[in-house]
């Protein structure tokens, strides 16, 4: 027998009886069932226009799910790339911690190196992307259209070329004014932490 664990388990466990109650009483196993009958009780078209409704609206909100899940990947396979880069061959995990919120810090509002790298990197996922149709629209590249039988290779080149761009545009920081605010930073909070 499976124990529920974790901070929902007290209700998973109020939640069982009253589900089965319902069941038995309603005979119904479905919730989609359920709300056609009940809506039908109420009035004979209400059930079959509410069932209908609910399972349009929640076919459109998987569908806008798996499509926005889906351009997520795509825009931010980039992003990630910026902030892997930078952190590991650019600063080294070297911040200023306090800067980074600020946007008169050392590091601004814009980094333009990182948005010309990400806009580079997101374009040149285009030719390779393999949009699958949601609500009458997709887009295959020319290159999956002819070369990988279809298959989504644009985060590989999103990643790539938005990492190497970032690196070689970073290559021209001034990282002098950088180290004296991450000192500044450090002696900021090694202060908060010692109050």
């Amino acid at each position: 027998m499976h124990v529920a664990q974790g901070p929902l388990a007290g209700n998973q466990m109020r939640i069982r009886p009253l589900t089965s109650r319902t069941t038995r009483a309603t005979c119904v196993s479905d919730g989609l069932v359920g709300l056609r009958q009940a809506g039908s009780n109420v009035a004979a078209p209400l059930g079959s226009v509410t069932a209908i409704l609910s399972a349009t609206s929640l076919l459109a909100t998987m569908g806008m799910n798996a499509y926005g899940g889906m351009l997520t990947v795509l825009t931010g396979i980039p992003w990630t790339a910026l902030n892997l880069v930078d952190f590991f061959f650019v600063r080294r995990g070297q911040y200023a911690i306090t800067d980074i919120f600020r946007v008169d810090g050392v590091y601004g509002a814009w980094n333009w190196r990182g948005l010309l790298a990400y806009a580079l990197g997101l374009a040149a996922e285009i030719p390779f992307m393999v949009l699958f149709p949601i609500a009458g629209f997709s887009y295959t590249g020319p290159i999956p259209a002819h070369l990988t039988s279809g298959v989504d290779y644009s985060w590989i080149v999103g990643l790539v070329v938005s990492g190497l761009v970032y690196w070689v545009l970073s290559r021209s920081l001034d990282r002098s004014a950088e180290r004296a605010a991450i000192e500044a930073s450090d002696r900021q909070l090694e202060a908060i932490t010692h109050d």
